[in-house]
């Protein structure tokens, strides 16, 4: 059931044994079956019961193996997420975010996976700026968050695999914010690849039988990103034949709070990825 990414980070607070005892009988009772999302769903109940029965963000979970649990630098922001595999081949995702708002009040927000299939790997545009809440989140496992400032507004931009099929593999650049009121938001327009051309999240679409980078670099300030291609011109716009095609591209993180796309960089620490197979791809868009 649970895949992609394991990180667990350990905090100074110790969690009660009867809680813990609980959370491992979810976690263990929703393993042992593929497709239990009921189960799933219990687990996540309990889990919020604990972070609010404790009312701290740094609430030491047990080790949990395929739980994603990611703490923001500034210790303002957690996102915890796990997976379910669907009959479908697709894969539903829960999870919730514990956060401080601008009263330093402990809030959770459980997040609903809206679930846009992968299927063929197809990407709409529309869904690059499409309206978005904690319970229309568009499900990913994040395994890089990185705070940020836009415009005098608190954010976090977020790195992570967005769905994952035999043929096709889904990565997502997301963005995570507070609003006014205190609310958490998903969508900032601060993903910028021209003065017209802004978006609030970006997806990236490719084959499963190789690795792509989408990583942070220059300490957090740019995301470098391998530019994706057929493998050969007649698979054009069919991402299951997409793959790395040797350059690389990148956004970085302007002083107002833009994250500005720059095409065929050159950096001076690559980063290495290494396909499954040994493959060659033609320059593409």
């Amino acid at each position: 059931m649970l895949f992609y990414f394991s990180t667990h980070t350990t905090y100074g607070i110790t969690a009660d044994s009867t809680s813990v005892d609980k959370l491992l009988k979810l976690w263990e009772r929703s393993s042992r079956d593929l497709y239990d999302t009921a189960c799933g769903t219990l687990f996540q109940q309990e889990l919020a019961s604990r972070f609010k029965a404790h009312g701290t963000i740094d609430y030491t979970l047990p080790a949990l193996s395929g739980l994603t649990d990611l703490t923001a630098s500034d210790k303002r922001l957690r996102i915890i997420i796990w997976t379910h595999a669907l009959a479908t081949e697709e894969t539903l995702y829960k999870g919730m975010v514990v956060y401080r708002d601008a009263k330093d009040s402990l809030q959770i927000r459980v997040l609903k996976d809206r679930q846009i299939p992968v299927k063929d790997g197809h990407i709409d545009e529309q869904w690059f700026n499409l309206p978005c809440t904690p319970d229309e989140w568009i499900g990913a496992v994040y395994y890089t968050i990185q705070p940020f400032e836009f415009q005098g507004v608190k954010a976090y931009l977020l790195l992570g695999v967005a769905g994952r099929t035999p043929l096709c593999t889904r990565k997502v650049v997301e963005t995570m914010y507070l609003d006014a009121t205190g609310e958490l938001q998903l969508g900032l327009p601060c993903l910028a690849y021209s003065n017209t051309r802004i978006f609030q999240r970006i997806f990236y679409s490719y084959s499963t039988r190789v690795a792509m980078t989408l990583q942070l670099i220059a300490q957090g300030q740019q995301v470098l990103i391998d530019h994706l291609a057929p493998s050969s011109p007649q698979y054009s716009g069919i991402p299951q034949f997409y793959g790395p095609d040797g350059s690389q591209d990148r956004f970085v993180l302007s002083s107002g709070g833009y994250w500005r796309h720059e095409s065929d960089v050159l950096v001076a620490d690559p980063v290495e990825h290494t396909p499954n197979k040994n493959l060659r791809y033609n320059k593409g868009y």
